[in-house]
């Protein structure tokens, strides 16, 4: 639901029944707060960037007032536009392993322990003759 959002309104949102609930404000575009079963409140922006969809929390209310709330997010949303908005916590990409890094990581973690002597010299000639053929990524 949409309303023009004031501290009074806020103070009196009821608690979630079962599932938590949005109220989105009139007045910045894609602010809005959450409320969970608990009654916590939280502050959220929703908007796109760079083409993708993102959630981006503000912080928790009465912590961060509705100014408050309101000034952060135009803030963030004229950064966006302006091509100079970073996510703080955005994690790195996890780095791409291929078969050839993680047929040998298998081979000491598992098969050393759970296989014959024999094999394992077999594994370990695999390893040097076959395994550069797997350099391909495998995720």
């Amino acid at each position: 639901m949409r309303k023009k959002l004031t501290p009074k309104l806020l103070d009196n949102l009821p608690p979630a029944e079962g599932k938590r609930y949005e109220v989105r404000d009139e007045l910045v575009t894609g602010l809005r707060i959450r409320i969970s079963n608990a009654g916590n409140k939280v502050w959220y922006l929703a908007t796109r960037v760079d083409g993708v969809s993102r959630r981006i929390k503000l912080g928790t209310y009465p912590v961060l007032s509705l100014k408050d709330a309101r000034e952060q997010a135009q803030r963030i949303l004229r950064d966006i536009q302006l091509g100079t908005f970073q996510q703080r916590d955005v994690e790195p990409a996890p780095e791409v392993l291929t078969l050839g890094d993680v047929i040998p990581q298998f081979i000491t973690r598992y098969a050393q322990r759970h296989t014959k002597v024999a094999c394992c010299r077999f594994f370990g000639h695999w390893v040097k003759l076959i395994l550069p053929c797997f350099q391909i990524p495998s995720g």
